[in-house]
């Protein structure tokens, strides 16, 4: 099991309890989005979704994404599966001069989109966007293949945590059920 926070919260408590409660009045699930490497919130997930927010598509289920303190930049839903069978998160954050991204998996590299790297030290993905159905399809399979002929596993763990919460951790992102 992995620690949820490597480094010391840069969060305030009292300010992370608030927003839980104030996310908590409309829905009925709410997830901290938490970039393990920086040791902060960097976002939130709330279920179920409400029409006129920010909506994202997990899982089959239709959830509002909020950033935190522009701390997140981007998220995708991954072709690559866990041991479970569910698909892989990725998660882009910027937390001070910290740049955080798992959105693509090592085995989709190549296969689901090309690596630039921008002169700033940004990194772009072509190829994510304006795929047609028939490719993405493609590139699933692809990648459901390679999975099942490697011995490597997809980072990922479930657990619950010292505070009785559930946590999914992709990667090097977790997310953290507060209500």
């Amino acid at each position: 099991m992995v620690e949820m926070n490597k480094k010391k919260s840069m969060d305030d408590e009292t300010d992370l309890r608030e927003m839980a409660e104030f996310y908590g009045k409309e829905h009925s699930e709410v997830y901290f989005i938490n970039d393990l490497e920086a040791g902060c919130v960097v976002g939130v997930l709330c279920y179920p979704a409400k029409t006129g927010m920010p909506m994202v598509n997990i899982k089959n289920r239709r959830l509002n994404m909020f950033g935190y303190k522009n701390r997140l930049l981007s998220f995708r839903e991954r072709y690559d599966k866990n041991e479970y069978g569910d698909k892989m998160l990725g998660f882009e954050s910027l937390v001070g001069k910290e740049y955080h991204d798992t959105r693509v998996g090592e085995i989709e590299n190549g296969i689901v989109v090309k690596k630039v790297i921008l002169d700033s030290g940004a990194v772009r993905y072509d190829n994510i966007a304006g795929r047609s159905s028939y490719e993405i399809a493609k590139a699933e399979k692809e990648i459901e293949i390679l999975q099942g002929k490697s011995e490597k596993k997809s980072d990922y763990e479930i657990f619950v945590n010292s505070k009785g919460n559930k946590v999914e951790r992709f990667e090097t992102f977790a997310l953290e059920r507060v209500k």
